[in-house]
């Protein structure tokens, strides 16, 4: 320091409040970062909620799509029984018709065997008297 300069040199002076203004922008920018970083820790934490609930909803589609399938599975093996009874019934529902042929069928064939046996005997007959 020089001599002629005691505790009111103007130099002196103003690094003094050139150092005050300095601590006092670097306070207020420090209580601007600090309330930054508080700011973002707020919505970090809001962020970590939401993702929570997405996970926790994801789980529980996965379940209910486990469930769902399982269902699926269940209604395919009941169509497939109730194709087989489909065509169980049909075949059912034909039996009696095809009985029906076959009788008419049978009967026909006697009738013609009988009609030829009377006509055979008929020829026959009359050929001794």
């Amino acid at each position: 320091m020089p001599e002629n300069c005691e505790n009111t040199c103007s130099g002196l002076v103003r690094l003094e409040q050139q150092v005050d203004d300095l601590r006092r922008q670097n306070g207020a920018d420090h209580k601007d970062f600090r309330l930054q970083l508080q700011e973002m820790e707020k919505e970090d934490a809001k962020q970590q909620e939401r993702f929570d609930r997405i996970m926790d909803n994801l789980a529980d589609l996965k379940a209910d799509t486990k469930q769902v399938n399982a269902q699926l599975a269940t209604f395919a093996n009941k169509a497939d029984n109730v194709e087989k009874l489909e065509r169980d019934v049909e075949e059912l529902k034909e039996k009696p018709g095809r009985t029906w042929e076959d009788i008419k069928s049978k009967a026909l064939g006697w009738g013609v065997a009988l009609v030829l046996a009377i006509v055979a005997a008929a020829l026959g007959l009359s050929r001794y008297l």
